[in-house]
């Protein structure tokens, strides 16, 4: 099996502020008729008004994928992917958080979520639901 790579670095500019993105991956490839796998991922940003360094916010080994749930987060949150997807297609929000107001006979339990450009609410619900699903089931 072969493991090639691929790296990416550009200039994005997003709400009239400019970051450098470094992304990359890995994979192994077996040949035309087996599957390949990813064996490695990582994205890295830098605002240059702020830092002269790159902050990590995808990290990706064969063993286990994190990224980086909040800007002021790090880079530590485990998420569940296939070997052969990539963690950054599987991001759709920049921001979430779960909410509980316990009391004596009733509450509330809220959830907010911040959508990426381009992402559909009705994706992010969908994605919601599916998690609570998965979460009754374990």
């Amino acid at each position: 099996m072969q493991n090639f790579s691929f790296e990416i670095q550009c200039i994005m500019e997003i709400n009239n502020k400019t970051y450098d993105v470094i992304f990359g991956y890995s994979f192994a490839w077996e040949g035309l008729k087996r599957k390949g796998k990813i064996v490695s991922e990582f994205l890295k940003i830098k605002d240059p008004e702020e830092s002269q360094k790159h902050t990590l916010f995808v990290s990706r080994d064969e063993e286990k994928s994190f990224y980086k749930p909040s800007v002021s987060g790090r880079c530590d949150k485990q998420i569940k992917i296939d070997e052969n997807e990539l963690i950054i297609n599987k991001l759709h929000t920049s921001g979430v958080g779960a909410y509980n107001s316990a009391q004596l006979l009733a509450g509330t339990f809220r959830i907010s979520v911040s959508a990426n450009p381009g992402v559909s609410l009705a994706d992010i619900e969908n994605a919601i639901f599916e998690s609570f699903e998965r979460f009754e089931a374990e």
